[in-house]
């Protein structure tokens, strides 16, 4: 409930018609505003609930999508005031590295598990995850941008990603972001198909690709971060 008045500054002098007329447009102008901002926060409750429960759905489905929190979250912050986004930018690239391959949940499992190359024919149909998992949020108005991060996380700089073939600036800046870090958590991390890495063959790894598979701006940024002592200290123990 929230309560308004006004007075005048001079005694024993009313409000005409006009006036009244006037603040009572006004109140009904501020009561709607608050009405719109009281359903923005209830969607912004729904959509993390709805993040967290499809998490939740990924994490027991194919638990190599959900990338290590922790870790992620301090380098994505990290980046974030290194390179000078915005806090909602970081937002958009949390709630994007919790939900990146919710598009695997239409693929079969079987084809998920496979240790060995999968067939030309497979990779086509992995291929499609990025726009499946575009599909499932698109209903949510606060996930919006998160959208395009998940749809080009699989592009490379040097145009040889998919879906769309994008190439250097053409990819969004949250999707070359994501693609270094979901790289670097499964060199560091390691895969069930993966062994683990140590954090200078990583270094090295992401140098090799910088200009091919990503973008050396970002490169640097990320292994600028990696390099610092607090930041080897919290890995190391993670691992």
């Amino acid at each position: 409930m929230v309560a308004v008045s006004l007075k005048r500054k001079i005694k024993n002098d009313i409000f005409d018609d006009l006036e009244k007329k006037w603040f009572v447009t006004l109140s009904e102008q501020v009561g709607i505003y608050l009405k719109i901002f009281a359903l923005h926060q209830e969607q912004k409750k729904i959509m993390i609930g709805y993040i967290k429960s499809l998490t939740h759905l990924l994490d027991k489905y194919i638990p190599t999508s959900y990338l290590h929190a922790k870790s992620v979250f301090r380098l994505m912050k990290a980046m974030g005031k290194e390179m000078g986004l915005s806090k909602s930018e970081i937002k958009s690239l949390e709630y994007a590295s919790m939900l990146h391959d919710a598009g695997k949940l239409q693929i079969p499992f079987k084809l998920l598990k496979k240790q060995r190359p999968l067939t030309k024919q497979e990779y086509k149909i992995i291929m499609k995850h990025p726009k499946t998992g575009v599909e499932l949020i698109k209903d949510l108005g606060a996930l919006k941008p998160v959208a395009p991060i998940i749809m080009h996380h699989h592009e490379r700089y040097d145009g040889e990603g998919y879906p769309s073939k994008l190439k250097k600036d053409e990819i969004p800046l949250g999707a070359r972001i994501l693609s270094v870090i979901d790289a670097f958590d499964a060199m560091f991390f390691g895969r069930p198909y993966k062994k683990k890495m140590s954090l200078e063959d990583v270094e090295k790894e992401l140098k090799k690709q910088a200009g091919v598979q990503f973008d050396p701006k970002i490169i640097e940024h990320f292994l600028k971060i990696l390099r610092k002592k607090a930041m080897k200290q919290f890995l190391h123990i993670l691992c």
